[in-house]
């Protein structure tokens, strides 16, 4: 009896080695046959340089990316711009445009003034009518008569918007005005340099703005260079 449970144990031990090394084959034949891969290591960013040959670099900007423009002196026209669109004259048969304007600038209008009505398929000279009550305390209505026929397709209720001349500014220094510059405010903006290499910034004192332009009161000027000017540069912020 106590030689059958030895043979006995000596079996289970046997069967139990042979599993085992069973497992390990098979885990062995599966690793040589579907190797694990490494994960790839995330991408790292490359250095921005800090510095060439020792010096620091300062930011550079595309030439070709930036606005830039000439401050000029001398006279400077002053003009108010103002949506609408095309309606009938009160007691007339022609067609006026009917702009809208703040009431602040509708202010400087007044009847004979010139203006430009742009009717999307076209622009068209035109005068000051009249200068209508303000439809409300913030905005104030204007009829322009058109010098000229209008456009074919161009009707009533036609949207239009126009540029009336008030005035102009003589012997002032002025630049094409950038989006983001309002009148009677300072801001910084960006000198360009006599050589063309770098830019300055420098803090601009702005005066009376037009549509388009806008006047310098302090901070920039034109320079002379010889006998003749050379126009300072601006770069838009």
């Amino acid at each position: 009896m106590l030689k059958e449970i030895r043979m006995s144990r000596t079996r289970l031990i046997l069967s139990l080695t042979a599993i085992a090394c069973s497992i390990v084959i098979a885990v062995t034949l599966g690793a040589l046959t579907f190797p694990l891969k490494r994960a790839p290591l995330a991408a790292q960013p490359k250095p921005i340089p800090s510095a060439i040959d020792g010096q620091s670099m300062g930011p550079s900007v595309d030439r070709d990316s930036i606005w830039t423009d000439t401050v000029k002196r001398g006279s400077m026209a002053v003009q108010v711009r103002g949506e609408g669109t095309i309606v009938s004259g009160e007691g007339s048969a022609n067609s006026v445009a009917r702009v809208t304007l703040p009431t602040s600038l509708a202010a400087e209008v007044h009847a004979g003034q010139g203006a430009t009505v742009n009717t999307r398929n076209g622009l068209v000279k035109a005068h000051v009518i009249q200068v209508k009550e303000a439809p409300t305390a913030e905005t104030g209505s204007v009829d322009l008569g058109f010098d000229g026929a209008l456009p074919a397709g161009v009707g009533a209720d036609h949207p239009v918007d126009a540029t009336i001349d008030v005035g102009e500014l003589n012997n002032v220094l002025w630049l094409n005005r950038p989006v983001n510059i309002e009148a009677n405010t300072s801001k910084p903006v960006f000198k360009i340099a006599a050589d063309g290499t770098g830019a300055e910034r420098v803090n601009v004192k702005f005066g009376r703005a037009s549509v388009q332009t806008i006047e310098i009161l302090d901070g920039l000027k034109v320079r002379r260079q010889g006998n003749s000017f050379k126009h300072v540069r601006l770069v838009k912020v």
